[in-house]
């Protein structure tokens, strides 16, 4: 008698819900973009497409740039530093080569290192 059912509220509370979520997703995406259009009036609309599209150019125009800038900088190193290297390298053969013709002939007029010397 007194206290009032508490389930019968809930339970149409629930179904409400359910029925919206149902609404809200037969909806596609092209309807959920054009009631966006609708929502916001022209000016606004014009502000945020236009700082959009330069945001996105600017975005596009550094990454060319960048990319541009990264091809200049990596064939100037290979053209300019590569040759040096190899240089460098060669050099540093010579050098060993003549360390060891040096060692060699030191050998051949001493001996061996660590053998003594056979007397004549």
């Amino acid at each position: 008698f007194g206290a009032p059912n508490m389930a019968e509220p809930q339970i149409e509370e629930i179904t409400d819900d359910i029925d919206e979520v149902e609404e809200f997703q037969d909806e596609t995406i092209i309807e959920r973009i054009v009631a966006l259009q609708e929502m916001f009036p022209d000016p606004v609309r014009n502000v945020v497409s236009g700082t959009v599209g330069l945001t996105s150019w600017l975005v596009k125009g550094s990454f060319k740039l960048a990319g541009k800038t990264l091809w200049v900088v990596s064939t100037s190193a290979l053209l300019l530093v590569l040759p040096a290297l190899y240089e460098h390298e060669m050099d540093q053969m010579i050098e060993m080569q003549e360390k060891q013709q040096a060692s060699q002939q030191q050998q051949l007029l001493y001996g061996a290192p660590g053998v003594p010397a056979i007397p004549r």
